[in-house]
């Protein structure tokens, strides 16, 4: 099993190659780009865009021990949703995916 020690790592050494693989499978890979930690009023995890245009954006959250304190984080708080939204929103993305 594939230990992952935050989002971006979550996000580079998973989620990324996946949709990777998925676009050659559809026949898109050269049309989508994907981008890690995009500037979209903060940093959005990953970003995909076809042609310079935004297609989805995705928010990963993931639990979190620094030392003796742990965050757990779940995906359907409204503050987490409302950061995927707002990424969505304000970065023009028809689409978008919390994980």
């Amino acid at each position: 099993m594939q230990r992952f020690v935050g989002e971006r790592d979550f996000v580079s050494r998973f989620l990324l190659p996946q949709l990777k693989d998925a676009a050659a499978n559809l026949g898109v890979s050269d049309l989508v780009d994907f981008f890690i930690d995009k500037r979209v009023d903060g940093f959005a995890d990953l970003v995909a865009e076809r042609a310079g245009q935004p297609l989805f954006v995705v928010e990963a959250k993931f639990k979190k021990k620094v030392g003796a304190v742990e965050r757990d984080i779940e995906p359907r708080d409204p503050d987490v949703i409302g950061q995927a939204v707002q990424y969505a929103a304000l970065g023009g993305f028809p689409l978008l995916c919390y994980v």
